[in-house]
């Protein structure tokens, strides 16, 4: 393992977000996001690790959310990414997980 990869990004702005759709939040900005203690989480509804890393997700949001924390969940299909998005299948793994802030879909 290369503990040293991404030591290029540290001082870097990150770019703007570029996501096709949102569910339970409004398109979010970094500039909306400015001054808070931001977590991004990739994750499919394929993966059994991002299911089982889940429950932490939603402790994590529901702990330290309103202490200028902030979750975002970024949807990312694994297969078929060519295929049409297919939003309501995406809105079936949120509500399944019960994830309650802010997802993207990527």
């Amino acid at each position: 393992m290369d503990r040293t990869a991404g030591d290029d990004r540290i001082g870097v702005q990150a770019p703007p977000f570029q996501f096709d759709g949102w569910i339970n939040s409004e398109p979010l900005t970094l500039e909306d996001l400015r001054g808070k203690v931001v977590l991004v989480r990739w994750f499919t509804d394929t993966c059994p690790f991002c299911a089982s890393s889940a429950p932490a997700l939603r402790q994590l949001y529901e702990e330290y959310a309103d202490q200028g924390f902030a979750l975002v969940g970024v949807y990312h299909p694994k297969a078929g990414r060519d295929d049409p998005l297919d939003v309501a299948r995406v809105q079936r793994v949120v509500e399944a997980r019960d994830f309650k802030f802010p997802v993207a879909i990527d």
